[in-house]
């Protein structure tokens, strides 16, 4: 149903999006297409790594437009500085909406820029020690601190994923800045996904029929829990196959590709660890694939944007999931609901153990994991709860600039 309101354009900035898997940029597309079906014009812009991918295309409606980005030396990346905001005074700047995600670089001007040419701009962090009010400012010295508390202070409103990342804006700002506490959303797919659909789905994918899979989905990186998590699920006393998707190799179009060693040693490291017990798989075209194939999301990270994109979507396929107590985590996972929380080994290997081993607490975790999101993570309400957002913030917004 298209909105009846005034429709500001939004333009969306982040880092990358399609055909990169970073689950930011492709949460960033994800809620463009959902603005576009409710009558926004929406837009992205975002990075263009080393000039290797298309300047400007269109993605399922959405309009990418990326800006060149030499990252693997100092003079690329301060001119990409100046490349951005020549962009942004001719692509962005009739845009009435600017929602900046914090992983962008140079996101400080976007903002300070954004603020000058009478946009409203709203910012939202997507990753916790690294993009949330307590790193980005309030962990500073002065003068610096009182640099970013100033230029961050100019946004009309924040969005954060959970209430730990509310909780460090609030301290920040106190409630001079509203905040808008939403998970960023998925795709629920209708109907549930059932054993059919994982029959399939483990033969679309060339896996083996019986075993119990345990999923694993990001970047082979020590933040996400390499190695470390191998070595713990090689001391497990239990039979499963642990099936990790995500970027094995990436492209020099990918800023990851900067870690591309870093994830070589992580799959050695796997393969010499758990053998035939580990299979490695590049992201595709179709992720749902590897969710219905499924029984178990586990997520090793030491740090997220939490929910990250794989726990919504395990969640709306109705898998259950084994997470690190991590930052964020207590708001979404609710421990024997619809999932498991750990911290250290010991936990992990008795909560592992028991999903691996119990069908029945498999199934049940998994059935309230898709009623949760049914209820809570479908991006169209999410999105139509952030347009609501920014529309009072922006208001507010006005009436304390004049």
């Amino acid at each position: 149903m298209v909105r009846r309101i005034k429709k500001l354009p939004i333009t969306i900035f982040t880092s990358e999006t399609a055909p990169a898997f970073a689950g930011d940029g492709l949460n960033a597309l994800l809620l463009a297409e959902s603005l576009i079906k409710k009558g926004y014009s929406a837009q992205l812009i975002c990075l263009n790594p080393n000039k290797l991918l298309p300047k400007s295309e269109v993605i399922n409606g959405v309009t990418i437009r990326r800006i060149a980005y030499h990252y693997k030396n100092k003079r690329g990346r301060l001119w990409l500085r100046v490349n951005m905001l020549l962009y942004i005074l001719g692509a962005a700047r009739k845009q009435g909406y600017w929602l900046i995600y914090g992983a962008m670089p140079a996101n400080r001007l976007l903002v300070l820029t954004g603020w000058i040419l009478g946009k409203k701009v709203f910012f939202r962090s997507t990753l916790y020690s690294f993009d949330d009010a307590s790193t980005l400012i309030s962990s500073k010295k002065n003068p610096v601190k009182a640099i970013y508390r100033f230029i961050y202070g100019r946004v009309a409103g924040y969005h954060a994923l959970n209430s730990v990342f509310a909780e460090a804006w609030r301290k920040t700002y106190n409630e001079i800045i509203p905040i808008f506490v939403s998970p960023q959303g998925t795709t629920i797919p209708y109907p549930a996904p059932n054993i059919q659909n994982r029959k399939t789905a483990r033969s679309e994918l060339g896996l083996p029929p019986d075993p119990i899979i345990v999923l694993m989905v990001g970047h082979l990186i020590t933040r996400k829990g390499f190695p470390d998590i191998f070595e713990w699920l090689a001391k497990a006393n239990c039979s499963f196959l642990l099936l990790h998707v995500g970027t094995i190799h990436a492209p020099e179009s990918n800023i990851i590709s900067i870690r591309n060693n870093e994830m070589r040693q992580n799959i050695v490291a796997g393969q010499n660890l758990l053998g035939e017990r580990v299979k490695f798989m590049e992201c595709s075209q179709r992720p749902s694939l590897y969710y219905y194939a499924a029984d178990i999301l586990l997520l090793a990270s030491a740090a997220e944007g939490y929910p990250p994109n794989t726990v919504n979507e395990a969640m709306a396929a109705g898998l259950p999931i084994l997470s690190n107590r991590i930052a964020g985590s207590t708001d979404y996972i609710s421990d024997n609901h619809n999932g498991f929380l750990y911290t250290g080994f010991d936990e992990f290997i008795s909560r592992f153990s028991q999903l691996v081993s119990n069908q029945d607490i498999r199934q049940q975790l998994g059935n309230n994991a898709r009623l949760y999101a049914e209820k809570y993570l479908d991006v169209n309400p999410i999105a139509e709860n952030l347009l609501k957002f920014m529309d009072e913030s922006a208001a507010r917004h006005s009436r304390h600039s004049h």
